[in-house]
C-alpha cells in the first residue's frame, strides 16, 4: 500500500470557488468516504469463547477494514462492557470503563489478551461516567452532576467509601462536561460541551488564560482543585483531547450537521488547542473558518462525523509512522482516523506543506460501530470501546504483526548520557524516563516515576538548561526534543526549579530553548515578581536551531511559541515591541501571532495612538469582550495599510480584514456562556455590532479597500481570502451600487452553491436601489443555488429550509420584486425550488403554483415529483380541472398516496374500485386516506367490501394506525349486516368487537396488526441474513420509505448516511420495527393541544415567542399562534410510524439492508 498523501485540510463553506469536477470530489470526502484505495483488508481475529466467561455475544458479520499489518480482535462483549462511552487505565493498565449505572474494571486472567471478567468498583453513577481518569488507587470521574474522587483504599478494585464530590458540574447531555485527565504540567485538564449551562461559576483565576468564557470550554485546574481557568473556548462539543509530545492539547471538535451546505457550515475538525484559542463557534449561524486570527491551528478536517475519543500514540509497537500521531474516534461513520507528522514518512512520499491523514480502520459489513472512547495499552495496542444511546457494547484491541523498531532505544539513549559524565545507573533511570511510552498515562507513570528518583531530578534539569551537553550521534533529535521532554517530567512530578537554574540555561549558547520556556511558564518557578524581570534579559538571548522535531515542522518552532505562552501565563512585564507580522504565510504563523496578541493583550500597558500600535491595539481590542467601536484601531490602520499592504502575503491580508471587522464591534462579544444565541438569523456572521457610529465616509473608504482586496483574491484564486473580504463587506453594509454590482458578478456556472449563499447574505447587507437587472441577476443566482445542490448531490439538512427563507426575508427588504423576477425567470421548476418559494409572499407562490400547475398537465405524470404535485393541489376541494390528472398520478406508485389524499376530499362513485382495493393493499400507510375517501362513498360491493373492512378495523383496534377504530365499526356493522353476518355487537366498543373480527382475520395477526410481534420481525431478520441482497431493489425500498424523512429537504429523520458502519444490523432492524423505543433528543416529537381541542405532532423547526412552527410526519408546515397553543409536551412515540416494514419479506430485508451499506 502506498503511504497516504491525503491531505485533511478540505476546502470549506464560503471558500469554496471550485469547478465542478472539484467540488464532487471534495463532497464526497465531506460525506465520509475516503477512497478505500488507502486500506487494506486483513484477516479479522474473533476472540470466540475467550471473549468474556459467560458472554453472549455474537461474532462480527464482517470483517473489519484496516491498515497494512495490523489485526483487531474483540476483547470484551457486552455483558462486560455494555453500552460503553468511557475508558481509562489504571496504574496496573487495567481497562476502566463505564456506562449506565456502572464503573467497573476489566481482567484479563490468563494472559491471553482476552477481558474475563469485570469488577464493579461502582454502580452510584447513574448517568454512567463521560469522563474517566485513574491514579493511584483513586478513581475520578464525570458523571450525576460533579466531578467525583472515588478511593480503593484496600486494593480489591471497589470504591470503599461513598464518592466525595470534588466540583459541581452539568452533566449527563451530550453537550456538558466529558473527559478528564491530568496533563504533563501536573494540572488537571476538563472538556466541555457548549451546552454546559453554569459552568462559567467555576472560574476563580483572574490569570485565567480566557475570563469570559463561551461555548465549549477546555479548563486548566490546579493539581488541588482550588485554582480554576479557562484555557480555550468557543467549541461546539469536543468530547475528549490528549497531549501532543509537546505538550500542545489536539481535540477533536464536532460540526453542526443540520447547517449542512451553508456558508458557516464547518466539518469536524481536529485542533490544537493554544491558552487564549477561540475555535469559533457563535451558535447555530456563525462558526469561524480554520484561517480565523482566533482560531486553534486545525491539523485536518474530517467531514461530517460524530467526534468522539482521542488518543495520541508515544508508543513504539507501532510502524515510524504512528509515532506521535493522532487517532480521533468517528461514531457517525464507524472509522478511526489518525493524522501525523509528514516527516513520519519516507521522503519520496511526503506532500510538502500537508498533514497525512487516513482512515485507519473501520467496518465494511454490518458489524456496529460506534467507537466511544480509545486508549493506548502498555503493550502499544490500541483499546478502543463502543457504545452510546442504548447500543451493545465491545471492547476491541488493535495490534500491529510485524516488527516495529524505535528509532532511538533507551540504551542508545543511556549510553549518551554516560558519554556525557552521568552514572550508569542515573543514566539508565533518566533514559527511561526520557523514553517513556505515553508518559502521561498513568500506567506509563507508575513506571517512570519507580525509577526516577529525587536523585535523577538534578540530571533532567542540566538536559533542560544545556548544561549537560548530549552526543548527538546520528540522530541530531536527540538534541531537539529532550529537553522539553525533560521539563515536562519535572512539572509532572511538581519539582521545584529555581529561578537561577533557568537563567544559566538562557545563557548557555546552541541550545534549545523550549524547556526553558516550559518550566519558566508552567513549573515552579518565577513566583517573586523580582525574579520575573530577568526575563526581560532571556527574550534577547534566544538560539535559533535548525534541527526540528517532526511535529514543528507542522505546528512551528516550539521554543518561540512556549516564550509568548510563558510570558503571558504569568503576565510578566516585559517590554512588547511592536511585532509587525511573521513572514511566514504557514498556518502556525498565524498561530505564533495569535499567541503573541494574547500575551500582548495581557501585559502591555494601553497602547497609544499610531501606526507603530496596531498590533497592541488589535491585541488589547481581541481580549477585551468589547463590541464598541475601536476608532484608534481604525486610524492606526488606515495609516498602515497604504504602504505596507503591497508587501503583504494571504494570510497578513486576513489579519487585516480582522482588524477591522474587531474595530467595527465583533458579533461574539455579545455572546454569554454556554448557550446559543436565540433566534438564529442567517445574517448573524455578517453583522458588526457597531456600524451606525462610523462615519459615511469613512465607511465608504473601507469599502473600496476590501472590494480592493477581494477583487485581487478573485483574480488570483485565494478563495478564503476573498470569502473573507466579501463577508468584511458585510460588515460595512456598502450603499454604493458599484460594490452590489460586483457582488452579482461574482457567481458563475461552476461557483459552489456554498460559496453563492455566502455572496447573497452579503448582497442582502447591501442598501443600494436595484434595478430591474440587479433583481432578475439575484434571482437568477437563488435558483441556481438549489439546483447546484441538486446536481452536486450535496446531503442539507433540516435547517436548509428556514436558512433560506431567512436570506429571501433580507433580501425582499432590499428588493421588493425579487419574488416576480424569481417567477419570470424560472421555466421548469424541480422540487428543491420549494425551498426557495416558500420565502415569497403569498402571491408570489400563487403565481408560481399556476406556472408549475400548467407545466405539469402538459407532462407525463410518471415524470412529475410528488412534493411538486403535492405543493400544486388545492389545500380544499379539488377543482375539476384536476380530476383527470390526480386520477392518472393514482396509478403511479410513487403518487399514490398524495393522489388519494386529494380524491379523497371528494371522491366519486367510480372510485370504489381503486379506494377498496388500497384498503387491501399490505401497504398501510395508504389505508387513511383510502378510508377517509370509502366513508364518504355507499358500499357497492358488500360481500367484498366486508372482509377488508374486518381486516382493516382489526389492525385499528390493536393498535395506532391513524383511523379511529369507532369509525370503522360502525361502517363495518352497517356492511356485516347487509352481509347478514351474526351477532354484531351494538356499541362500538373494541373489546366488543375484537371476537368476531379475529374470526374473519384467523391465521393473518402479524400481516394485520400495526405492529409484528417482536419473535414475528426478529425471525424475518434473522432470515434476511440467508439472503443475498440487492442494492439496486433497496435503492427502490429505500425511496419509497425512508427518503422523504431520513433525506431531502425535510429531514424529520437523521440522515442514514453511514449508519451501517455504527449500528448492527440486529440494532438497525430494532430501530426500525421499534421506532419508539431509543428515540434522539434531535428527533423528539412535539404534540401540541390548540384551545379548540386538535392535537398536532411533528418536529419543531421554528419556536418563537408568538408561536410554533412544526413539521409533521406528512412533510407539512404547519405554524401555531401562540395564543392558540393550550399545551406542549415531548411525545413519547417516534415520528416514525410503526410497522412501516411489516409488509417487507426477508428479502425486502435484505435488499434495504445492502443498499444501507453504500451510504
Amino acid at each position: 500500500m502506498e503511504n497516504v498523501r491525503l491531505s485533511p485540510h478540505l476546502p470549506e463553506g464560503p471558500a469554496f470557488r471550485l469547478s465542478v469536477r472539484s467540488t464532487l470530489l471534495v463532497a464526497a470526502f465531506l460525506t465520509s468516504i475516503v477512497p478505500v484505495i488507502l486500506l487494506t483488508n486483513v484477516p479479522f481475529l474473533m476472540g470466540q469463547e475467550s471473549i468474556a466467561k459467560g458472554d453472549d455475544s455474537t461474532a462480527a458479520e464482517d470483517p473489519f477494514v484496516v491498515q497494512d499489518g495490523f489485526e483487531v480482535s474483540i476483547v470484551a462483549g457486552d455483558p462486560l462492557v455494555h453500552d460503553c462511552f468511557a475508558m481509562t487505565l489504571d496504574p496496573e493498565g487495567h481497562p476502566v470503563v463505564s456506562g449506565p449505572g456502572y464503573i467497573k474494571t476489566l481482567f484479563d486472567d490468563n494472559g491471553d489478551g482476552i477481558f474475563d471478567r469485570s469488577v464493579i468498583w461502582s454502580s452510584i453513577p447513574k448517568q454512567g461516567a463521560q469522563g474517566l481518569w485513574a491514579e493511584k488507587r483513586q478513581l475520578y470521574y464525570v458523571g450525576d452532576g460533579g466531578l467525583w474522587l472515588s478511593e480503593d483504599t484496600n486494593g480489591d478494585y471497589i470504591g470503599d467509601r461513598a464518592p466525595r464530590k470534588i466540583l459541581n458540574l452539568p452533566t449527563g447531555g451530550e453537550h456538558d462536561a466529558h473527559a478528564i485527565r491530568r496533563g504533563p504540567d501536573g494540572y488537571w485538564y476538563l472538556i466541555v460541551g457548549n451546552f454546559a449551562q453554569g459552568i462559567g461559576g467555576l472560574l476563580n483565576d483572574s490569570a485565567s488564560p480566557i475570563q469570559k468564557p463561551r461555548s465549549g470550554t477546555l479548563w486548566r485546574i490546579s493539581p488541588d482543585f482550588s485554582t480554576r481557568s479557562v484555557w480555550a473556548h468557543g467549541m461546539r462539543n469536543g468530547y475528549d483531547f490528549d497531549f501532543l509530545p509537546d505538550g500542545q492539547i489536539v481535540t477533536f471538535d464536532s460540526d453542526d450537521e443540520r447547517e449542512s451546505v451553508l456558508p458557516w457550515y464547518r466539518p469536524t475538525r481536529v485542533m490544537v488547542l493554544g491558552p487564549g484559542s477561540d475555535a469559533g463557534w457563535c451558535g447555530q449561524t456563525w462558526k469561524d473558518g480554520d484561517k480565523q486570527i482566533l482560531m486553534p491551528q486545525v491539523l485536518g478536517a474530517m467531514g461530517r462525523s460524530s467526534p468522539t475519543g482521542v488518543a495520541v500514540y508515544e508508543h513504539s509497537a507501532f510502524p515510524t509512522r504512528y509515532r506521535g500521531a493522532v487517532f480521533v474516534l468517528d461514531w457517525t461513520f464507524g472509522r478511526v482516523l489518525a493524522i501525523y507528522p509528514n516527516d513520519n514518512l519516507p521522503e519520496d512520499a511526503r506532500a510538502p506543506g500537508r498533514l497525512p491523514a487516513e482512515i485507519f480502520m473501520q467496518t465494511t459489513g454490518t458489524v456496529g460501530f460506534a467507537p466511544t472512547d480509545i486508549c493506548v495499552a502498555p503493550d502499544g495496542s490500541l483499546l478502543i470501546c463502543v457504545g452510546g444511546r442504548g447500543t451493545a457494547g465491545t471492547l476491541y484491541r488493535v495490534r500491529f504483526q510485524g516488527e516495529a523498531t524505535a528509532e532511538e532505544t533507551e540504551q542508545s539513549l543511556a549510553l549518551a548520557l554516560e558519554k556525557s559524565g552521568i552514572e550508569r545507573e542515573t543514566a539508565s533511570h533518566v533514559a527511561a524516563a526520557l523514553q517513556a511510552p505515553n508518559p502521561w498515562e498513568t500506567w506509563s507513570e507508575a513506571v517512570w516515576t519507580g525509577t526516577c528518583k529525587r536523585s535523577e531530578f538534578d540530571c533532567l534539569l542540566r538536559i533542560v538548561t544545556g548544561e549537560l551537553k548530549l552526543d548527538r550521534g546520528a540522530n541530531p533529535g536527540i538534541a531537539t526534543t529532550l529537553p522539553l521532554r525533560a521539563a515536562q517530567l519535572l512539572t509532572r512530578m511538581g519539582v521545584g526549579v529555581p529561578t537561577r537554574a533557568l537563567n544559566n540555561g538562557f545563557g548557555q549558547p546552541h541550545h534549545d530553548r523550549s524547556g526553558l520556556w516550559w518550566l519558566a511558564g508552567r513549573g515552579k518557578s518565577l513566583s517573586d515578581p523580582k525574579e520575573q524581570s530577568r526575563v526581560a534579559s532571556w527574550i534577547g538571548s534566544e538560539s535559533q536551531t535548525t534541527d526540528l522535531s517532526s511535529w514543528e515542522t507542522h505546528l512551528g518552532p516550539n521554543a518561540e511559541r512556549l516564550k509568548w505562552e510563558a510570558i503571558g501565563l504569568r503576565r510578566i512585564s516585559v517590554p512588547v515591541k511592536n511585532s509587525e507580522f511573521v513572514d511566514s504565510d504557514a498556518d502556525w504563523a498565524r498561530v505564533l501571532r495569535r499567541t503573541w496578541l494574547w500575551s500582548a493583550s495581557r501585559i502591555a500597558p494601553s497602547p497609544t495612538r499610531g501606526p507603530g500600535n496596531v498590533d497592541q491595539l488589535f491585541a488589547k481590542k481581541l481580549y477585551s469582550n468589547s463590541g464598541t467601536l475601536d476608532t484608534p484601531l481604525l486610524d492606526a490602520l488606515a495609516n498602515r495599510v497604504p504602504s505596507e499592504e503591497p508587501n503583504w502575503n494571504r494570510r497578513q491580508r486576513m489579519e487585516v480584514l480582522a482588524m477591522l471587522q474587531w474595530a467595527l464591534g465583533e458579533r461574539r462579544t455579545s455572546l454569554t456562556g454556554q448557550q446559543d444565541p436565540p433566534n438564529p438569523d442567517v445574517l448573524d456572521g455578517y453583522r458588526s455590532v457597531s456600524l451606525n457610529q462610523l462615519p459615511a465616509n469613512v465607511r465608504s473608504a473601507w469599502v473600496q479597500w476590501v472590494v480592493f482586496i477581494g477583487s485581487k483574491a478573485h483574480l488570483d484564486g485565494e478563495d478564503e481570502l476573498e470569502s473573507e473580504a466579501i463577508r468584511t463587506l458585510a460588515m460595512l453594509e456598502p450603499t454604493d451600487l458599484k460594490t452590489l454590482r460586483w457582488l452579482l458578478s461574482l457567481p458563475g456556472d461552476e461557483s459552489h452553491p456554498t460559496s453563492d449563499i455566502h455572496l447573497l447574505c452579503c448582497v442582502a447587507r447591501c442598501t443600494a436601489a436595484r434595478s430591474a437587472i440587479d433583481s432578475e441577476r439575484t434571482a437568477a443566482i437563488l435558483a441556481g443555488v438549489v439546483r447546484k445542490v441538486r446536481e452536486y448531490g450535496l446531503n442539507t439538512d433540516n435547517q436548509w429550509p428556514k436558512r433560506l427563507q431567512q436570506l429571501i426575508s433580507s433580501l425582499l427588504a432590499r428588493d421588493s420584486t425579487l419574488g416576480s423576477s424569481y417567477v419570470r425567470l424560472v421555466d421548469s421548476y424541480i422540487p428543491e425550488d420549494l425551498s426557495i418559494l416558500i420565502g415569497f409572499p403569498l402571491d408570489v407562490q400563487s403565481k408560481a403554483r399556476s406556472r408549475m400547475t400548467e407545466l405539469l398537465w402538459k407532462s407525463d405524470p410518471e415524470t412529475w415529483a410528488p412534493a411538486l404535485l403535492k405543493h400544486c393541489l388545492p389545500s380544499g376541494e379539488i377543482e375539476k380541472e384536476w380530476d383527470e390528472p390526480i386520477r392518472k398520478a393514482a396509478k403511479v406508485s410513487k403518487l399514490k398516496a398524495i393522489a388519494l389524499d386529494a380524491i379523497a376530499r371528494n371522491p366519486r362513485s367510480t372510485d370504489y374500485e381503486l379506494l377498496l382495493s388500497t384498503l387491501n393493499e399490505e401497504d398501510r400507510n395508504l389505508w387513511e386516506p383510502a378510508w377517509k375517501g370509502l366513508q364518504k362513498l355507499s358500499t357497492l360491493e358488500p360481500s367484498r367490501e366486508w372482509p377488508i373492512l374486518a381486516k382493516v378495523a382489526f389492525a385499528a383496534g390493536q393498535s395506532k394506525i391513524g383511523i379511529p377504530f369507532a369509525e370503522i365499526a360502525i361502517r363495518c356493522k352497517r356492511v356485516g349486516e347487509s352481509c347478514e353476518i351474526r351477532d354484531l355487537p351494538k356499541q362500538m366498543a373494541w373489546e366488543l368487537w375484537q371476537p368476531i373480527l379475529s374470526r374473519y382475520v384467523a391465521g393473518e395477526g402479524p400481516k394485520v396488526g400495526h405492529d409484528e410481534s417482536a419473535s414475528s420481525w426478529r425471525n424475518k431478520v434473522s432470515e434476511a441474513k440467508s439472503f443475498e441482497g440487492d442494492a439496486e431493489r433497496g435503492q427502490s425500498l429505500y425511496e419509497t420509505r425512508c427518503l422523504n424523512c431520513h433525506g431531502g429537504q425535510s429531514a424529520l429523520g437523521p440522515s442514514l448516511a453511514g449508519v451501517t458502519k455504527r449500528f448492527s444490523s440486529e440494532d438497525l432492524f430494532v430501530a426500525i420495527f421499534e421506532p419508539s423505543r431509543d428515540i434522539s433528543d434531535r428527533y423528539r416529537a412535539l404534540k401540541v393541544l390548540t384551545v379548540d381541542g386538535d392535537v398536532l405532532t411533528g418536529m419543531s423547526i421554528y419556536k418563537a415567542t408568538d408561536g410554533t412552527t412544526l413539521m409533521t410526519p406528512k412533510g407539512e408546515t404547519v405554524r401555531i399562534n401562540q395564543k392558540d397553543i393550550e399545551e406542549q409536551s415531548f411525545s413519547k412515540e417516534s415520528l416514525m410510524p410503526s410497522g412501516l416494514l411489516d409488509f417487507a419479506t426477508p428479502q425486502d430485508l435484505a435488499d434495504l439492508l445492502r443498499y444501507l451499506q453504500t451510504l
